[in-house]
């Protein structure tokens, strides 16, 4: 049975162990006026007064106000010794409000200045308490000492609970979902392989994979095949599970029309794209020929390609020597197709030559010859040079004379 005498007992015991384990304020010496363990040549000069309470730091046992003794903050009572400076700032932690320079203040560290890390305070002498690699200060930003909306604990170097410690945690307060895709940054996974295709899109396709962002290795990302994002294959799409979506040998990356097969009729540019039966019809069903619309009109036809829009087609001036990119090839002025007039590729008679400037083609019974089309200059030239032939050899008859 317990006695009267044993609760007692137990009540002296307990006090004489908490006034142990209490920082005890030394008896004022000459050497440290206040006996909070610093001499009073390291609290500074006597007219010093850190918190500006009007208490000189020499006579002040809480010199910066933190509500943290000096005697707890200048790490032991020995006034021999020089008090603690944690973050190595050259202000003891005694003068300073933020002792391990974290951005978090003493006071709000260590709440109830017993100097002692609580289990709901963080450690106001270590700049990362939970050891997450985020400083106190960058995880409480408000600096309220709790964990607002929108941040961090410093308590818990894994705030969201998802096996990623905060600091290499991408998205530190949402978790990973843990779905089988997962890319180790720590955040749930919409699109893992990030080619614009959500997972469960690629997932309910079925072929599609969403952790290859070029499913079938054509050279084209899925989301630029499916467009529309939707895991099916869509008119006006070509297949993210087929490399070849028309099946002319081309791969769909290299393949100028991915959706019409190319025609292989033996004269095959290998662009992917069906030949414009008119290219090789010459001045009769080109598109300056005869026909309805007084001239081989498109009739709502589909143009070939034309990138430079000069007016000779892409797959034309792939074969030739035009730039297919410059409308202008041989930069002399006049557009391509306005030098090659039937859009043929061939150097016709009465055209122009596209690929080298002032070029022209003559024509008539006698077959074809070339000439500059600033033909007088060649005249010109001829004219010249009889003049000074014919004014040496009278210089040099004279001299004969």
């Amino acid at each position: 049975m317990t006695t009267r005498r044993d609760i007692c007992t137990f009540v002296v015991i307990a006090c004489a162990a908490l006034l142990l384990a209490a920082p005890r304020a030394l008896a004022a010496t000459p050497q440290d006026s206040d006996g909070d363990g610093i001499s009073d040549a390291d609290e500074g000069p006597k007219t010093r007064d850190t918190d500006g309470d009007g208490i000189p730091d020499y006579l002040d046992l809480d010199s910066d106000g933190d509500g943290i003794p000096d005697a707890i903050e200048a790490g032991d009572n020995d006034i021999n010794t020089p008090p603690r400076d944690t973050d190595g700032d050259g202000i003891p932690d005694f003068r300073d409000v933020d002792s391990d320079n974290d951005g978090l203040p003493d006071a709000v560290e260590d709440a109830n200045g017993n100097g002692v890390r609580d289990y709901d305070e963080t450690d106001a002498r270590n700049p990362d308490s939970d050891g997450d690699g985020l400083l106190d200060g960058d995880e409480d930003l408000n600096r309220d000492g709790q964990v607002s909306p929108g941040e961090t604990d410093p308590r818990n170097p894994d705030s969201d609970g998802d096996g990623f410690v905060d600091g290499k945690d991408k998205c530190p307060l949402q978790p990973e979902d843990f779905d089988g895709l997962a890319d180790d940054d720590g955040c749930p996974e919409d699109d893992a392989d990030n080619d614009g295709i959500p997972d469960k899109a690629e997932q309910h396709h079925g072929c599609l994979d969403p952790l290859n962002p070029d499913t079938d290795g054509d050279g084209l990302p899925d989301g630029v095949e499916d467009k529309n994002a939707n895991g099916t294959v869509n008119p006006g799409e070509t297949d993210p599970c087929n490399a070849d979506t028309d099946n002319d040998g081309i791969v769909d990356g290299r393949d100028r029309c991915p959706l019409e097969p190319e025609d292989h009729d033996g004269d095959d540019d290998r662009d992917g794209c069906p030949e414009d039966p008119r290219a090789d019809a010459g001045g009769g069903g080109g598109d300056g020929g005869g026909g309805a619309d007084g001239g081989g009109g498109d009739g709502g036809a589909v143009q070939p390609p034309d990138r430079d829009h000069d007016g000779l087609p892409d797959h034309i001036e792939d074969k030739g020597c035009t730039d297919p990119d410059d409308p202008d090839s041989d930069d002399d002025g006049r557009l391509d197709g306005d030098e090659d007039k039937n859009h043929n590729g061939v150097l016709d008679p009465g055209e122009t030559d596209p690929c080298r400037p002032n070029l022209r083609v003559r024509g008539g019974a006698g077959g074809c010859s070339v000439a500059n089309a600033r033909g007088p200059s060649l005249t010109l030239l001829l004219l010249v040079a009889i003049v000074i032939f014919v004014i040496r050899r009278r210089s040099r008859r004279r001299r004969g004379r």
